[in-house]
């Protein structure tokens, strides 16, 4: 038969997700890659389910379809689960996924800290210091960014703090190059709503100056998810700054967690 001569020749089948949105239980199974002998083995469809079965062999490359990562989520999510079976371990990896997709401006402290933990454990980035030593402090709010410099594929690594008595530690590197992060939450006053911006240019400038390398280019991320001003108006006015202090790049995240380079 048809089915006997490809598993002869070493043919395997994978469940293959092919919609938007995919389900725990899909993800789980989708995770093992072409490992099924019989197109049968790999269905198990369900109401509403939009895989597809595939041919393949150990390394077949199909676009969209990342089985190793959807097996790193799998051994988190059975991490997780209270109990290790395959109803828990779905609804674990749909928790995971929520989290992972929720607006950075909803999430808590906790949630945050949890989402780089797994960050910095893949490999994506590096943290030189705690990353819940964030939390409860003024650099809390830093989180966020951390956060959507992450999802928006940006590598980067939290240097520790360990500049030598009257220098000044710059918050991160990002491609060899280093970056302080500023994450104002309050407004300019009544006469100049957009004074905040001017002033954390210049903190971060002064940041720089005071470091061990003063005459790097000074480069900021400027996280505006907690402050009052509307984005374009922000933006806007770090332009204008930008050319004042002679500031060499500006990565911008909007409120709702998305990054600009400006």
């Amino acid at each position: 038969t048809m089915a006997g001569n490809c598993a002869r020749d070493g043919v395997r089948y994978a469940r293959v997700p092919r919609g938007s949105e995919t389900c725990g239980f899909c993800i789980m199974l989708a995770s093992r890659g072409f490992v099924y002998t019989t197109p049968e083995a790999a269905q198990h469809s369900h109401d509403g389910c939009d895989c597809k079965v595939m041919p393949g062999f150990d390394g077949t490359e199909v676009e969209g379809y990342d089985p190793e990562s959807m097996y790193d989520l799998y051994r988190e999510a059975r991490e997780r689960a209270e109990h290790k079976t395959d109803r828990d371990i779905s609804r674990e990896i749909e928790k995971i996924l929520a989290e992972r997709e929720k607006p950075v401006d909803e999430m808590s402290a906790k949630e945050m800290v949890s989402y780089l933990e797994r960050a910095r454990d893949s490999g994506d980035i590096v943290y030189s210091k705690p990353i819940d030593s964030f939390v409860g402090t003024d650099d809390e709010r830093d989180l966020s960014a951390h956060v959507s410099l992450h999802r928006a594929g940006i590598r980067f690594e939290v240097r520790a703090e360990d500049a030598p008595k009257g220098f000044k530690n710059i918050d991160l590197s990002i491609d060899d190059q280093l970056w302080e992060v500023k994450s104002p939450n309050a407004d300019g006053g009544s006469k100049d709503p957009l004074r905040f911006v001017e002033k954390n240019i210049r903190k971060a400038k002064k940041q720089f100056k005071g470091s061990q390398t003063p005459d790097a280019p000074v480069r900021v991320v400027f996280n505006n998810v907690y402050a009052a001003a509307a984005d374009e108006d922000v933006m806007r006015r770090i332009r204008v700054e930008i050319e004042r202090h002679g500031i060499a790049e500006v990565i911008f995240v909007h409120k709702n967690g998305s990054v600009e380079r400006i």
